[in-house]
């Protein structure tokens, strides 16, 4: 028996986005859609609630950056929110069905 811990690897917005998306965001909206999708990657949960502090932190950039990359998510069509007080839900849309739509 191994008690080895496993690999926790951070995939980037680059490897999980089509390239038309990745021209329409900044590195902020990147960064942003990496964390979220790394956070849900290994549940079955399709949202998740986040403090905005702490996302933004995750994401590396400031608080005061947060607005503008949800704002280009959202007009991507990347996710959906429903901000709260000082937490943010998210969604991600599923590409795939974008796509066949």
């Amino acid at each position: 028996m191994s008690n080895e811990v496993p690999v926790q690897t951070f995939v980037k917005a680059e490897q999980i986005l089509p390239e038309a998306y990745l021209t329409q965001l900044s590195r902020n909206g990147r960064n942003l859609y990496a964390t979220i999708w790394n956070r849900l990657k290994n549940t079955t949960r399709r949202t998740l609630w986040q403090y905005d502090e702490d996302i933004a932190h995750r994401s590396k950039f400031r608080l005061e950056q947060l607005v503008s990359a949800q704002r280009e998510l959202v007009i991507a069509g990347l996710v959906h929110l429903v901000p709260g007080a000082i937490q943010t839900q998210y969604e991600l849309i599923n590409l795939e069905a974008e796509e066949t739509q």
